[in-house]
């Protein structure tokens, strides 16, 4: 905290014994890329939350590092800098080069930064792959509620031609494009559910009637849980919620394609 922003970043360079002009080079092209040049002359009490991540980050690029390793860089950030410091790392990215690793627990984060993903559990990686391959096809339950699925059905699979076919405990029957036989969870994201008053005309193979059992805001969208013989979670915009007139006890119908189902065997003790 007794160092100047223009000393933080040029501390690595200084201990490699740089020349002074060089380094103070490199600190001001930092500090620009960055957009804190401002702020050089700064001690980092003085600054912002976002404004001293900026900080730490022109430290370790300053020194051109192979690998750049971020805990959670993003955590301690209110919603717009969050976002603001996630295009920040992706145009870094662009301009560096450098490889990052990210640890993150904000699957948005990966979306919004990442080329490949790994998941953890206990220390463990449990799957890797594209954040578009992780997000559609969770290995397990786990994974599955890293990405956000609220809907994790249990059940029993059993194929039905080209389609397979999850009947659940409730004895409601939800087909998927594909999966494995035997003990299952069939997961559905609540965005991809189309909640209608009367039957929803359209090719998708699953279409269940249920009742509202509870509206819960979340920003400019609105979840809407229904009971169709076990709980469902749909994700609607606030204006198709008002226009549907939904309210608690009221019966609508959820309608999805097979395609968005995704089936997870599960292990049996």
């Amino acid at each position: 905290m007794h160092l100047t922003v223009r000393e933080n970043i040029g501390f690595g360079l200084k201990q490699r014994k740089q020349d002074r002009v060089t380094a103070g080079k490199a600190v001001g092209e930092m500090a620009e890329m960055l957009g804190i040049a401002h702020l050089l002359d700064r001690y980092p009490g003085t600054l912002s939350g976002g404004e001293q991540q900026r900080v730490a980050l022109a430290r370790a690029l300053v020194l051109k590092p192979r690998v750049l390793l971020l805990d959670e860089p993003t955590n301690a950030l209110d919603t717009a800098m969050r976002e603001h410091m996630r295009t920040e790392l992706a145009r870094i990215h662009r301009l560096t080069g450098t490889t990052v690793i990210q640890i993150t627990h904000h699957f948005e984060e990966v979306f919004a930064l990442a080329d490949r993903v790994a998941v953890m559990r206990d220390g463990q990686i449990v799957q890797t792959g594209t954040p578009a391959e992780v997000f559609w096809h969770p290995k397990d339950t786990f994974v599955a509620g890293f990405v956000g699925i609220k809907n994790q059905i249990r059940g029993t699979a059993r194929r039905a031609g080209d389609l397979t076919e999850v009947v659940t405990e409730s004895g409601t029957v939800i087909v998927a494009a594909a999966g494995e036989e035997g003990p299952a969870v069939a997961t559905l994201h609540a965005e991809d559910i189309i909640v209608s008053r009367e039957p929803f005309v359209s090719s998708a193979r699953n279409r269940l009637k249920g009742t509202v059992t509870g509206i819960v805001p979340a920003g400019s969208t609105v979840r809407v849980m229904i009971d169709t013989g076990f709980p469902l979670c749909a994700l609607l915009t606030r204006e198709s919620a008002s226009e549907l007139g939904l309210a608690e006890g009221c019966t609508v119908y959820a309608t999805f394609k097979a395609s968005v189902v995704h089936v997870i065997p599960e292990k049996v003790s």
